[in-house]
């Protein structure tokens, strides 16, 4: 379950916001983007991938600590399991080498 770290909302109340982990992703395009800009490795720009190489190090950190905090650390590694087991994902990934209709039957017999 994802715990809540804002307001909720008053039309929603039982809504929470996956803020923590919206910004986890935002921080890890941010860092894709920095390794694009630095691709060409000129010797000119050897300031800017240091800069950007450093940058890079401080968000991952910054953002990867409190998703630690919140989510990674209280992960229940049963009942992930027993999600996965129930969850129709592994049917959807059977589907694109087997037709649907018999993933599913495969999925019951598991």
């Amino acid at each position: 379950m994802l715990t809540s770290v804002q307001p909720r909302s008053t039309i929603m109340p039982e809504k929470v916001n996956p803020a923590i982990l919206e910004m986890t992703h935002l921080v890890c395009y941010q860092v894709i983007d920095y390794e694009t800009a630095i691709a060409t490795e000129i010797n000119v720009v050897m300031p800017i991938i240091a800069h950007t190489f450093i940058h890079s190090i401080d968000l991952l950190s910054n953002s990867i600590q409190p998703l630690e905090e919140r989510y990674i650390r209280g992960i229940n590694e049963k009942q992930c399991k027993k999600w996965m087991e129930e969850s129709l994902a592994l049917v959807t990934g059977l589907s694109s080498i087997m037709e649907y209709d018999m993933a599913s039957q495969m999925k019951e017999i598991l």
